[in-house]
């Protein structure tokens, strides 16, 4: 018998891979307004066509997301230590500058969203478990418009089953999810959000995405065990290395060039080039 294998919603090539398709991109944009009030619906999602400052963070972007002066990056943290809050941080500022190109007018307001989906619970009691942090002055209540970072902290929300009425509270749920039967179980008999789980579930039957979801993990474990920057810097250039070789793998197969790039996360380009 088939050994069935969960892949997670917290995974980086998961989130990208739902979002990515088109029975399924629905679903997720009513998640992220139902939990941050963003309607994602006319968003062009990027790749790699942004210099963040990492050559490699580029191709492995857990999903960014423009529409005209609107900017939303997306980062799932798995584990969720001060070190990783800080990065994406100088991440979502980063992106601030990034988006304007040289001769751009600094005059027309741009927008950068940062929603961070954190694998913890938040400390304080009475919280709602969904925090919005902006660049303000305390003391006189001035704030920077353009930069906002919505932190969701989903362990506040675990074990919560859907009752007919507590859909946002679910959708949280969803997300600390260890196997499908508990995916089931949270979202019961609400047909919209079952399309996912079962969508989810259906890619063990495809060698590719297992493949794809394998590189991501032997990465993780390598992070957790060094942060020194060159080892980070060859870590994530040798999990470059393995999505180009399963890009590879699967143009020799005939795949189509778009199905390889919505899998692997290259441009149709650099595929082209393999």
């Amino acid at each position: 018998m088939k050994e069935v294998k969960f892949y997670s919603l917290m995974s980086d090539t998961t989130i990208k891979y739902l979002f990515k398709n088109n029975k399924t991109r629905k679903v997720l944009e009513t998640i992220i307004k139902s939990l941050t009030g963003i309607d994602l619906d006319g968003y062009e999602l990027i790749d790699n066509e942004l210099n963040t400052g990492s050559m490699i963070k580029d191709y492995r972007l857990d999903l960014l997301l423009r529409k005209g002066n609107n900017l939303v990056s997306i980062e799932m943290n798995r584990k969720v230590e001060d070190y990783i809050i800080n990065k994406n941080h100088r991440y979502l500022y980063r992106l601030a500058g990034n988006i304007y190109n040289e001769g751009d007018d600094y005059k027309e307001k741009r927008y950068v969203t940062q929603i961070n989906f954190n694998n913890a619970k938040f400390p304080i009691k009475g919280s709602s478990g969904i925090l919005t942090y902006e660049f303000m002055n305390d003391e006189y209540g001035l704030r920077v418009e353009g930069i906002k970072s919505i932190e969701i902290y989903l362990e506040n929300f675990k074990g919560v089953c859907y009752n007919g009425i507590n859909l946002k509270e679910t959708y949280l749920s969803l997300f600390t999810a260890e196997n499908y039967e508990e995916m089931k179980k949270i979202v019961k008999d609400n047909k919209e959000v079952l399309i996912l789980v079962e969508e989810i579930e259906k890619l063990n039957n495809d060698k590719y995405f297992g493949a794809l979801y394998n590189v991501e993990e032997e990465q993780r474990k390598l992070e957790n065990s060094a942060r020194l920057t060159g080892y980070e810097q060859g870590m994530e250039i040798g999990s470059l290395s393995a999505k180009q070789g399963i890009a590879k793998s699967m143009k020799e197969d005939n795949v189509d060039i778009e199905k390889i790039s919505i899998y692997t996360g290259l441009t149709k380009e650099e595929i082209e080039k393999l």
